[in-house]
């Protein structure tokens, strides 16, 4: 086992925070970034279950074993390709298989609209903009929202005691190309962008915490990505159409900095995912998505699923159907 490689693990995994709450979600980040390392998987365990106890909590091995295999069965398949890249001098790059993507979503039946709303844990026919915001950020998030995608955006704030649900209906209808949201809360305040040298209130300077990551794909049918979505073992919090020829899946990544975001998504989730479909343009830490409950024109960017407290595990659970 490279020593060097065990040491940037390990390096990633102190970043994390190891405090209730966050354990969860921590131990799978930790595992991704060791499948996508080659980290022998004994050594993560060990390691992951001395972190849980440090955080005063009782590992349970059966779930951390389950979190391990999910995680470590996620990246093995672009393991295999970059090692295949690697042994034949060629330069390894992340493409869309189709084949591959058919055989994927092939192993469960059709989605259907009935299904994802079961297992959302709210009702998502019912769910406004604001109500939709407000389940996934926490108190002092400052979250904004476009209706032109090169502006500065509007902010919207979660400091009430409880949701106004008609707090942003001035976003759900008149605007032909639809409205957005940035999905990383940000500080509200405009810094210097270096990369595009101007002032801007939405680049990661302004990024207070790297919470969520963007799953999209335009090259396949929407029932196939839908297909796809559910078996994926990640946080998926949300699935919203774009009113158009795609869906968009927000996943819960909570890294403690831009660096892990990257580590994690980046390294650990981009390649399998890119395989299966994703669009790696859309994989970015800094990534507006559609905001639900509101109009593109004449067609709803319709919420199909929610659950703010989704763990990593498939929606898929081969029932309900």
């Amino acid at each position: 086992m490279n020593a060097e490689l065990i040491e940037t693990w390990l390096a990633y995994v102190g970043t994390l925070p190891w405090e209730r709450g966050f354990l969860d979600q921590s131990s799978h980040s930790a595992f991704l970034r060791a499948g996508s390392l080659g980290i022998d998987s004994e050594i993560a365990f060990k390691e992951v279950c001395e972190r849980i106890r440090s955080a005063g909590d009782h590992p349970r091995r059966s779930k951390i074993n389950n979190q391990l295999r999910r995680a470590y069965e996620f990246t093995k398949t672009a393991n295999a390709v970059r090692r295949f890249h690697e042994q034949s001098g060629r330069e390894f790059k992340s493409r869309y298989s189709p084949e591959f993507a058919e055989r994927f979503a092939n192993q469960v039946p059709p989605v259907t609209l009935e299904l994802l709303r079961r297992q959302s844990t709210a009702p998502v026919l019912l769910t406004t903009p604001a109500d939709f915001l407000w389940q996934l950020y926490r108190a002092g998030d400052r979250v904004l929202i476009f209706t032109d995608q090169r502006s500065q955006g509007e902010i919207w704030m979660k400091d009430k005691l409880q949701c106004e649900r008609g707090e942003l209906d001035r976003f759900v209808r008149g605007h032909q190309d639809g409205v957005w949201f940035l999905p990383q809360p940000i500080d509200g305040v405009e810094h210097y962008n270096p990369r595009q040298d101007r002032m801007s209130r939405r680049s990661e300077e302004s990024v207070t915490a790297w919470r969520f990551c963007v799953l999209e794909s335009d090259c396949k049918p929407v029932e196939q990505w839908l297909r796809i979505l559910v078996q994926l073992p990640l946080p998926i919090v949300s699935i919203t159409s774009s009113a158009g020829k795609s869906v968009h899946a927000l996943v819960r990544i909570d890294a403690p900095s831009k660096t892990g975001w990257d580590a994690v998504v980046r390294d650990g989730m981009l390649p399998r995912l890119v395989t299966l479909g994703a669009d790696p343009q859309a994989l970015t830490a800094v990534r507006l998505s559609r905001l639900p409950g509101c109009y593109r024109g004449d067609r709803l960017q319709e919420l199909l699923y929610v659950n703010a407290r989704a763990q990593a595990e498939p929606i898929w659970k081969g029932r309900d159907v």
